[in-house]
């Protein structure tokens, strides 16, 4: 059996990431399945975020003072972690749209692309 396969989840440890599962609703903890609408952010993300509003809050790749290039950094830093982390060829695989549905409709094309001419359309 695999190894992540036959550990127990401590879903205690992984609660506590998450500051808004220490809320209570009609007296119970809180237990949130909404994710369509709304993912709750873990500590890490919720600090991340601090962090970029209170010291690089700029647009990115769009201007040459000293916040924008913060931003633009800190952006780029994590395309090549992630790519990293995902075994991609480069940081420059990584897209994230700037809305769910122009991310959607881009892979959905890239997909319709592959089946009709076995390769990607690159946007």
């Amino acid at each position: 059996m695999h190894k992540i396969a036959s550990s127990a989840v401590d879903w205690n440890a992984i609660r506590e990431d998450f500051p808004i599962l220490r809320e209570q609703a009609h007296g119970h903890p809180l237990i949130y399945f909404d994710n369509a609408a709304t993912s709750q952010k873990p500590r890490a993300v919720i600090d991340a975020l601090r962090h970029y509003y209170e010291h690089e809050n700029a647009n990115v790749h769009r201007g040459l003072h000293e916040l924008s290039s913060r931003a633009t950094e800190a952006y780029e830093q994590a395309r090549r972690r992630v790519a990293a982390y995902l075994g991609a060829a480069s940081a420059e695989e990584i897209c994230w749209p700037n809305e769910r549905i122009l991310g959607c409709g881009s892979c959905l094309s890239s997909m319709m692309a592959r089946s009709t001419s076995n390769s990607f359309l690159h946007c």
